[in-house]
């Protein structure tokens, strides 16, 4: 009995923890891959080093996106990961 009155504060810590840290984060991690994996030819993104383009096409784990912002088209290729967001006009 006395195991459990000792063990109950460290316990009941870790579900506090569980709640308030780990499941929001999990979740949010959910949205984001959903939101990534919804990602079609034409859609404005943010890259994780806050470059903005629009996705010319999608590949396997990639997206080839055009940086340009006059006449001279910049493509470069990103992994899935590289996405910070999908930008809404």
């Amino acid at each position: 009995m006395d195991i459990l009155v000792s063990l109950a504060p460290i316990l009941i810590l870790f579900v506090i923890f569980y709640f308030m840290l780990i499941l929001p984060q999990k979740k949010a991690a959910q949205a984001h891959e959903k939101e990534i994996n919804a990602i079609v030819a034409g859609d404005k993104v943010e890259t994780i080093g806050r470059m903005y383009g629009r996705v010319v096409s999608v590949e396997d784990d990639n997206f080839v996106i055009d940086l340009s912002a006059g006449s001279n088209e910049q493509k470069v290729r990103i992994h899935k990961q590289g996405i910070a967001r999908v930008v809404k006009d």
